[in-house]
């Protein structure tokens, strides 16, 4: 997500590209975005025993969406120090380092018993 989103979009943003050659930037920075966001969801919910699972998956999904909600708060503060169609791209690597960093602290869960 931070290398190959963060690249694309700027190359997205950048360039001049046609119709054609930006829908299909278009589509590959969603892909190379977003679609680390697909495990996401199975992970947290085996990231919890089961006696707390709901509300751990709960309390990780939605405390998750609070400080990304400010986006817009971000891209003006960024746009007032490089250029703001560009912005994006720092928070594009940013999530993906946090993603990264998360995925990389949280337990094993493969072999686990979570049933308990």
């Amino acid at each position: 997500m931070a290398v190959v989103g963060g690249l694309l979009y700027a190359v997205l943003m950048t360039s001049e590209a046609g119709p054609v050659q930006a829908a299909l930037l278009t589509v590959l920075v969603g892909w190379a975005v977003q679609g680390s966001f697909g495990p996401v969801a199975a992970y947290l919910t085996e990231r919890f025993p089961a006696r707390v699972r709901a509300s751990g998956f709960g309390a990780g999904y939605s405390l998750a969406l609070v400080l990304p909600a400010f986006y817009s708060f971000y891209l003006a503060g960024l746009g007032t120090v490089m250029p703001s169609y560009l912005a994006p791209v720092v928070l594009i690597v940013i999530a993906g380092a946090l993603v990264s960093i998360g995925a990389a602290l949280g337990p094993e869960t493969m072999g686990a018993d979570l049933r308990r």
